[in-house]
């Protein structure tokens, strides 16, 4: 039994990669094919349900010379620049005329996709069951279904498309020469074209390389420096400038990247389902000290194995732009989800070590038997979750039900109650999350409408000059200080507001109306 069973573990088939594929599309079935069922929640309703650029293809050139949050609001403080994004949404919409479960059944494809791809390139290493059980385990991870469950987690899904594409060109089809290069170079354009931290791609190309001349090697990267530079030309024409986050010397760096990096193992080993809602990670010093340890430790076990280094280079990379962006306070499942990748071709080769050892090949079967379990709870955990997403409301509901102090909750909340003009349960929401998050300017930028439509101006008015000491330079709150201050006639004060919001803001038509609407008044005042 023992030999049968590990002659099909490592004999190489034709039929094995048409095997895996059928047993992972039915697994990604089983997991998230109830999600056809779900509606457009959180951010859908800005990427997609408001988002002009998808209703025809002439308004979708827009994706390619605007920030992406900026199609349906220009006003949006993103620096998100994601067109290869905008177009697969595009696609989805025209599919299903705009209805949700086109955007859905898309987002399982390509998370069967990206399992599919992780398992051929894991196969040659690792063997039919291991590199199918660690393909399942990447499919099933609960900290990584938020993409799949969340229309909007598209960028994260196309980003690791490309990805795994560029690594299973580089590495399994091996195809070498100039035309190589430039669809290696095309692969990392789409990638970054899909989400910014694409831009470690290069990096694993290179960690994964092998047997290349220099010729080759210079050739490649020049390529890839193209690549690259065009995107950097893309995005400057689009006006979308990239942020590197606030740490200011390479210790502020180093302190986010460890916070980063401990959040994001902490959730891929989270046992049950997550929310929606990001982590806030704080690290003292003894922990920092902690993680660092563990990762030189890492880095020290590796060094001497080639390949597992490459798997390595990809897990401890996928942290750096996220610590970059994030600066190690902010975390959310779907920046798990590349990192989760670089863990699964780190565990692939510590198998495929394991499996050219004789002592360790009898442990073979208990391995791929202990994945098939984990994979097993892990689709249950997710499959349960897939209700949540139903909608607005029932997805925060369960936010908040993990953590009643989520002030992203209480404000999500409060919007579903604003579209449905439930006036004071909105006001509620959002008092609720300022009680837990006082200096939460989002809040406040949905709350003052809603104070205002109440007619408590003075407690509006209040709001919003707290939130002005917090983000002075926020041009949407200057605008709304504003039309507060002319509500309750003070001219002068809604005069300074507006012009600050402009100066600020210099395509914002409300601030530019506002300015018409007081006219001589201000020009009166100076």
């Amino acid at each position: 039994m023992r030999s049968a069973f590990a002659r099909f573990g490592v004999t190489r088939s034709p039929y094995q990669p048409w095997i895996s594929s059928l047993i992972l599309f039915g697994l990604a079935l089983l997991v998230f094919g109830n999600t056809v069922n779900n509606g457009l929640v959180y951010d859908d309703h800005n990427l997609i349900e408001e988002n002009p650029a998808l209703k025809s293809a002439s308004s979708l050139a827009r994706a390619f010379t605007t920030g992406t949050f900026q199609l349906s609001d220009p006003t949006d403080p993103s620096l998100a620049y994601r067109p290869i994004g905008v177009v697969s949404l595009a696609f989805d919409e025209a599919l299903g005329a705009g209805a949700p479960w086109a955007f859905h059944a898309d987002s399982l494809l390509l998370q069967w996709l990206n399992s599919l791809l992780l398992y051929l390139i894991l196969r040659r290493s690792l063997g039919f069951l291991g590199a199918l059980g660690l393909a399942a385990w990447f499919l099933t991870l609960p900290c990584g279904a938020e993409v799949t469950l969340w229309a909007s987690g598209r960028f994260d899904q196309l980003q690791a498309l490309f990805i795994l594409l560029s690594i299973f060109w580089q590495g399994v089809v091996a195809w070498r020469g100039p035309a190589a290069d430039v669809v290696l170079g095309l692969l990392t354009l789409l990638a970054l074209g899909s989400k910014e931290s694409a831009i470690l791609l290069p990096g694993l190309l290179l960690a994964f390389e092998s047997g290349a001349g220099v010729v080759s090697l210079a050739r490649r990267y020049t390529i890839q420096a193209l690549a690259v530079a065009m995107y950097f030309v893309f995005r400057a024409n689009a006006h979308v400038s990239l942020s590197v986050g606030h740490s200011a010397s390479v210790s502020g760096f180093l302190s986010d990247y460890l916070q980063v990096f401990a959040t994001n193992l902490s959730m891929i080993m989270q046992p049950v389902p997550l929310t929606i809602t990001p982590r806030v990670v704080v690290l003292g010093l003894t922990g920092k000290w902690v993680v660092a340890t563990m990762l030189i430790g890492f880095v020290v076990a590796a060094w001497g194995w080639s390949r597992l280094r490459a798997g390595l280079v990809w897990w401890l990379g996928a942290c750096v732009p996220l610590a970059a962006a994030l600066h190690g306070i902010s975390f959310g499942e779907r920046h798990t989800y590349l990192p989760s990748l670089g863990l699964a071709m780190v565990l692939g080769m510590v198998g495929a070590i394991a499996r050219e050892r004789p002592s360790l090949q009898r442990l073979m079967p208990l391995a791929v038997g202990t994945t098939g379990l984990v994979v097993v709870l892990q689709g249950i955990v997710v499959h349960a979750r897939t209700p949540e997403w139903r909608d607005d409301g029932t997805l925060f509901q369960s936010a908040l039900n993990a953590d009643p102090e989520s002030t992203t909750a209480w404000h999500q909340i409060g919007r579903v109650a604003v579209r449905e003009q439930r006036w004071e349960d909105a006001a509620a929401a959002f008092r609720t999350g300022l009680a837990f998050g006082p200096n939460d300017t989002h809040i406040v930028l949905d709350a003052v409408g809603v104070l205002y439509q109440l007619g408590d101006v003075s407690e509006a008015v209040a709001m919003v000059t707290h939130a002005l000491r917090v983000d002075p330079d926020n041009g949407r709150l200057h605008y709304n200080a504003g039309v507060l201050f002319l509500r309750i006639g003070d001219t002068a004060r809604a005069c300074m507001q507006a012009k600050i919001a402009r100066e600020l803001q210099p395509n914002d038509v409300k601030a530019q109306q506002l300015l018409a609407e007081l006219g001589e008044r201000c020009s009166a005042g100076g």
